[in-house]
């Protein structure tokens, strides 16, 4: 059998392993496993299988991942997703679809301090939607703004997939999570956009909240100062090259955990649980890179991901179609897969024939990035989704998936805006020191 088939014939095993739903790191370990073991032997797989987990455990890189974890437990335990929202309402919502916006918003701030979409969904879900019930919000619009929202937490940064997308390819995490700023910043507004123009010809869809007086709003804004201030350590760190992605989450985490003592809100009981739950997704996060790198050991000594690339290169089509096709590939892959395992089973295919193509590793990264967005609020998966689902269980789920489809027509409007305009992304990185 030709060796590119044994990698076909490997990510097909993969792909289904997937699909019934045994996990993903288990997935990758053992098809990467069992295609080495065909391809080299025995002893060799062994080698590879120590060494590899060796190597990835020991990385100072991956630190990043559980300090960021730990840093998002710290913020959702300070309170942070209420003052955000606090503060939002009484800015925005005196308008109709206000506290739908704020709720946006609030999402992009939470998203700041988390890096994961789920977290960014369940903590302002947990917030917004009794308010946005309380004054008669359409419960389409009120749950489809918070799935949407959700999906904001793995593009502003910190974001976890950036980091794993810099870990497979070599490419500069800094870069990667700068780069998140001004598109993260651009589909807030886009977001809001969209509300906006639905609640101005259907006010029924958003009624109005009470207004708040200028004082009222600024002791808001008290309360989210440290928010900002975190923020800002973190990435500015990163931006001015005073520290390392690894050292800025060290001091996100730090920052997080001084504000709870500020906000009055520790509580030792939630202290623990906090470290656990972290140190579960941390290792299971390890776990699939691990199983990702041994799978792509496998897929690189087939040959395919370079017979791959080498083909399309030479179709003679226009680079931007190719990019089109693989944008269209990851939002059917996003309908049946989970975020991380996108990333981990696309990379190593997609990656060599970005850069073939000779597009920037830091817009493929922003790009992938929104794609697995959108397929977190996309049928039948939409994992976004069944966040709200369970957090209110008396509402159809069909009705949530209606009320993310006015903001799944502004995702697709947002990813030709990325590609024409690449600068969006680019722009901070290049300023970098």
């Amino acid at each position: 059998m030709a060796e590119s088939n044994v990698g076909a014939i490997g990510i097909a095993v993969a792909v289904l392993l997937i699909l019934l739903d045994l996990p993903v790191g288990f997935s990758f370990l053992f098809t990467g496993v069992v295609g080495l073991i065909y391809m080299n032997g025995l002893h060799a797989t062994l080698y590879t299988i120590g060494s590899t987990a060796f190597q990835w455990a020991s990385d100072y890189t991956f630190a990043a991942i559980p300090l960021f974890l730990i840093m998002g437990e710290f913020a959702h335990t300070s309170g942070i997703s209420e003052d955000l929202f606090e503060f939002g309402q009484r800015v925005l919502g005196r308008i109709h679809g206000g506290l739908a916006m704020a709720t946006i918003c609030a999402c992009g701030g939470f998203a700041a301090l988390s890096g994961s979409s789920l977290a960014t969904a369940a903590a302002m879900g947990s917030v917004s939607l009794p308010q946005m019930r309380r004054i008669g919000y359409n419960i389409s619009i009120a749950t489809g703004t918070i799935a949407a929202g959700g999906t904001l937490g793995i593009l502003i940064p910190p974001s976890i997939p950036f980091v794993i997308i810099g870990i497979l390819t070599g490419t500069s995490i800094s870069q990667l999570l700068i780069s998140g700023i001004l598109p993260g910043i651009m589909m807030v507004t886009l977001y809001c956009s969209v509300l906006y123009v639905m609640c101005r010809v259907k006010p029924e869809l958003g009624p109005r909240a009470r207004s708040y007086s200028t004082k009222e709003i600024l002791a808001a804004l008290v309360n989210v100062w440290p928010m900002l201030i975190i923020f800002a350590s973190i990435m500015g760190g990163i931006y001015l090259g005073i520290c390392t992605p690894t050292e800025a989450a060290a001091v996100g985490a730090f920052g997080s955990f001084v504000f709870i003592f500020l906000k009055g809100r520790f509580k030792g009981k939630e202290f623990l649980p906090s470290l656990i739950h972290t140190g579960i997704t941390a290792t299971m996060m390890l776990t699939m890179l691990i199983g990702a790198m041994i799978f792509n050991i496998f897929l690189a000594s087939t040959g395919l991901p370079d017979a791959v690339s080498a083909w399309i290169s030479s179709l003679g089509v226009n680079r931007y179609v190719i990019l089109a096709i693989i944008m269209i590939i990851y939002l059917i892959m996003g309908c049946l897969m989970d975020s991380l395992a996108m990333v981990i089973l696309s990379i190593p295919f997609f990656f060599p024939i970005i850069t073939a193509l000779e597009f920037s590793p830091i817009l493929f990264g922003v790009l992938a990035v929104r794609a697995i967005e959108i397929g977190q609020i996309t049928p039948p998966v939409g994992i976004n989704v069944y966040i709200l689902k369970g957090m209110c269980p008396d509402v159809p789920i069909e009705k949530i998936f209606k009320g993310v489809i006015p903001f799944i027509v502004g995702d697709f409007i947002s990813l030709p805006i990325l590609i024409a305009f690449p600068q969006i992304s680019l722009f901070l990185p290049a300023l970098m020191k």
